[in-house]
């Protein structure tokens, strides 16, 4: 009696634990159509009051070059704020269930056990979406689904322009504000949400860009926390296996021509600013096999 106890303790901890587990992983798929819905209400509200009542003030208050180059900067990042966050929505972030069984090397691949089929490397089973996803970063429910290698430009891209739209917003915000005595409320209330999401949403989009630069996901980050403080209490650096340089871990990540890019360690000859432009094309290779530090 005295050894069945504990064990019975065990098995109901473990009960309890699947239970909440699942519980998490059920709220999380059905508040996913809500947080999509709060961001699309969102950027329709801002986008609303900025042409009710920002842009009209600077239409009224600077030379008219400045206001024009002003409302093509607003189009621009209005664009691809809204692009990439349907993008990201859309988008399936790939797995290889999805995919023929003599698409890839299966011979050496370890095999999910809720799919029961093989995981090439960095893949992992969301219980959320009930799936094996390729190079999953994490499941968003902002997006209703799953970030992974064929929608984690997507995301990134969204993250960056809310980042940066919501703090030009708080630029743009301030000199009304200022200069008006009687600014409307609805300003002051724009400028505190927007401030709000600039530092929200910039301290996440500046943690996961330093995931890209060392070649992680935010799963892999997790995964090596043992290597990582193992590795400083010997005093030594730690190196992800897929860590090409932060240079190429980022040409890797963003740059969407269809040749290897990032392949070889010869310095970057794309253009940059393409990284950040719209594009349909999907990520180079299939998302089953990545260059390691030993290639």
């Amino acid at each position: 009696g005295n050894q069945t106890q504990p064990r019975d303790t065990i098995m109901a901890w473990r009960l309890t634990e699947e239970v909440l587990e699942n519980f998490a992983n059920l709220s999380i798929k059905r508040l996913g159509p809500l947080c999509v819905t709060v961001v699309f209400v969102g950027i329709a509200s801002v986008t609303y009051l900025s042409f009710s009542d920002l842009l009209p003030w600077y239409y009224e208050n600077v030379p008219i070059i400045a206001f024009i180059a002003l409302c093509i900067m607003y189009i621009f990042l209005w664009f691809n704020l809204v692009f990439n966050f349907i993008m990201a929505l859309v988008t399936p972030p790939g797995s290889p269930s999805n995919r023929g069984e003599n698409s890839y090397d299966t011979g050496h691949l370890k095999v999910c056990k809720q799919c029961r089929i093989p995981k090439p490397p960095r893949t992992h089973h969301c219980r959320v979406c009930k799936k094996c996803v390729l190079k999953m970063d994490h499941h968003c429910p902002w997006i209703n689904n799953c970030v992974g290698y064929y929608n984690h430009r997507y995301f990134m891209l969204f993250l960056g322009y809310f980042s940066l739209s919501t703090c030009i917003m708080v630029f743009l915000l301030s000199f009304p504000i200022c200069l008006l005595n009687d600014a409307p409320m609805i300003l002051y209330f724009l400028w505190c949400v927007c401030g709000t999401v600039s530092i929200a949403v910039g301290t996440l989009f500046l943690w996961n860009l330093s995931f890209i630069c060392t070649g992680q996901t935010t799963i892999e980050w997790f995964v090596n926390a043992d290597k990582r403080a193992l590795a400083k209490k010997n005093r030594q650096p730690f190196h992800h296996i897929y860590d090409l340089g932060p240079l190429t871990n980022l040409e890797i990540f963003f740059a969407t021509e269809r040749q290897k890019i990032g392949f070889s360690r010869a310095p970057m000859k794309k253009n940059v600013l393409k990284w950040f432009l719209p594009s349909l094309r999907p990520p180079p290779g299939d998302g089953t096999s990545y260059l390691t530090r030993q290639d």
